[in-house]
């Protein structure tokens, strides 16, 4: 390795030619823990590769073809560096590869100390292939990497486990990529044989992380001071999709619970990845999904961002951007993405309600009913081109009441049992926008979101899914309710024809229509409360014109819903009793 250091340029070009003629997949990992490094720039052709990147920070594992030349450019001219006889890429050696390269070492060896004055601390590119056979689907595959200049020897144990390296000198990776089981584990780093010194002891949460590659390297110096006052040591985990951890200490590790809904119509993001602080917490899911709760960081802010499905990491393909406020440590939350990716296109909000992407916050969210023989329910309303909406029950009780876009309701304790959900206007609860049959028998003790969705006029909306309901429990099950098949026509005729006479009425009232077809009639009367005070079962009636007695003698003084259901159709009016 030479140091050339030049006064007459104002950056460095470290060229490395790779000559194939497929491609390969590339990384670039920066650990150059020197302050005079600055940031780097690394290109492939003369091209930005992966602009500015600092210390710490890595690019994510990229398709490039072959031949290339890789070429790292900074804007420090004391940091001029030519690495000596380049670096060839062979076809047999590459193609269809995997190759991470760390960056690491110093500009100036003389400002620097090392445990060892033999060790070779210039500047320097560490090559590591990634076999495809160290990847499992269902563990971690994980690799060690020694890069600190400062540190002698090291290894690297699992609390209560085997060791994952001894032994590793500067320069070295671990002889073999070890296959874990994805779960949270103790590391300590030691020097090379002596347990009884700890230089760092780290949590490493691979939970998440099946089917992942994890690269381990410290990062830094044992001892900033003899080292130009550079950062101090850390232990760092570097993903494939570019995502650098500084492993935490063990209980400082602050963590809370997050559930993703996916209640966006828009077809453009049917499908959709989902990266909370550059970790990906959701893979294609698509419209109508949800995830179970998985963990995400606590007690600080929440970069989110939704990207096309398939993205790579978290700056590939994506589709918006949001910063959500800190969640509390060991809180659960619950995020809804509504809306749609550009309003161009789209039917606005008729209450004037932004309808680009967001995401609705469910704060605290009740992860089982408190009364363990009902099911506790509450309602979202992510249909964009309804202001707001009531959600009653047939029967007279009401899920939702005037609920306007991307808002949630209360929590209701409902018995489990089998429900026809109306969706309507607010007050104009005759109105039917759509109609739905939602069994809840088997949910006792559970706690469920009733989320609406879709577009209630898909014709103006890009031709998106019409309004839908669909329930979400807390393990992220999603049961998309039967929609109940309403014939327009012939409800507009029955709603027209129906009369209901005389009102306020005494002693009886008349309930007259006209029937399109022979069908089932049932009338029933609700107070005000809800509660079922009368109903009268006529059983399958004739076509054509229809009355109905209906005796109001034994009820009290008052206001009260009378509807009539007939054919699948159901109509309500209000009806006073008066004496």
């Amino acid at each position: 390795m030479k140091t050339v250091v030049s006064t007459l340029i104002a950056f460095l070009v470290v060229a490395v030619s790779l000559h194939a003629a497929s491609d390969f997949q590339l990384q670039v990992i920066n650990n150059i823990a020197d302050p005079a490094a600055g940031n780097l720039t690394i290109q492939i052709n003369g091209k930005d590769f992966r602009k500015n990147l600092g210390f710490r920070e890595a690019s994510p594992l990229t398709t490039v073809k072959l031949p290339a030349t890789l070429s790292i450019v900074a804007a420090n001219p004391a940091y001029a560096i030519d690495i000596e006889n380049g670096r060839e890429f062979t076809l047999e050696q590459y193609d269809g590869g995997v190759v991470i390269l760390t960056l690491h070492g110093v500009a100036d060896p003389a400002n620097f100390s090392t445990p060892d004055q033999s060790r070779d601390i210039n500047f320097m590119i560490h090559e590591f292939a990634l076999l495809p056979d160290a990847i499992q689907p269902s563990k971690v595959a994980v690799t060690v990497l020694h890069s600190a200049t400062d540190l002698p020897k090291l290894d690297l144990r699992v609390l209560n486990d085997n060791p994952l390296v001894t032994d590793m000198d500067y320069g070295q990776t671990s002889f073999f990529t070890a296959s874990l089981p994805t779960k949270s584990y103790t590391l300590s780093l030691h020097p090379q044989g002596d347990m009884a010194t700890t230089w760092k002891n780290v949590v490493a949460d691979f939970s998440q992380d099946a089917g992942k590659h994890v690269y381990i390297m410290p990062s830094g110096f044992l001892d900033p001071a003899a080292n130009q006052n550079g950062p101090d040591l850390e232990l760092i985990a570097v993903y494939a999709d570019g995502n650098v951890v500084i492993l935490p200490p063990p209980g400082e590790m602050k963590t809370g619970k997050l559930q993703l809904v996916h209640a966006s119509a828009d077809p453009v993001a049917e499908s959709v990845d989902v990266y909370v602080n550059g970790t990906k917490v959701a893979d294609n899911m698509g419209f109508r999904s949800a995830s179970p709760f998985v963990d995400i960081p606590a007690e600080e802010a929440l970069s989110i961002v939704v990207a096309e499905p398939n993205s790579n990491s978290f700056d590939d393909k994506v589709l918006t951007t949001f910063i959500a406020d800190p969640v509390p440590e060991n809180s659960y939350t619950t995020m809804i993405l509504t809306g749609v990716v550009s309003a161009t296109g789209f039917a606005p909000n008729p209450g004037g309600a932004p309808i680009t992407m967001s995401l609705s916050m469910l704060a605290d969210p009740h992860m089982k009913s408190p009364v363990s023989s009902e099911v506790d329910v509450i309602p979202v309303h992510a249909v964009t081109d309804i202001n707001a909406v009531d959600a009653l029950y047939r029967g007279g009780m009401k899920f939702a009441t005037s609920l306007s876009y991307r808002n949630a309701g209360s929590y209701l304790h409902v018995a489990p049992e089998q429900y026809i959900v109306d969706i309507t206007p607010p007050g104009m609860n005759d109105l039917l926008v759509k109609s739905f049959t939602a069994d809840f028998s088997s949910l006792a003790g559970e706690s469920i979101i009733l989320v609406a969705a879709g577009f209630a006029d898909p014709a103006s909306n890009k031709d998106g899914s019409g309004v839908t309901l669909f329930t979400v429990s807390t393990n992220g099950t999603v049961t998309v309710l039967e929609e109940i098949a309403v014939g327009v026509q012939e409800e507009l005729a029955l709603r027209s024809s129906l009369s209901v006479a005389p009102n306020p009425a005494t002693e009886t009232v008349f309930v007259s229509c006209e029937l399109p077809t022979g069908a089932p009639v049932v009338l029933s009367v609700h107070d005000v409360a809800g509660r079922v005070v009368k109903t009268i079962d006529k059983g399958t009636m004739p076509a054509g014109r229809i009355s109905v007695p209906v005796a109001t003698d034994d009820l009290a003084p008052g206001v009260y819903m009378l509807t009539l259901e007939a054919g699948g159709h159901r109509i309500s009016r209000s009806l006073t009793v008066a004496r």
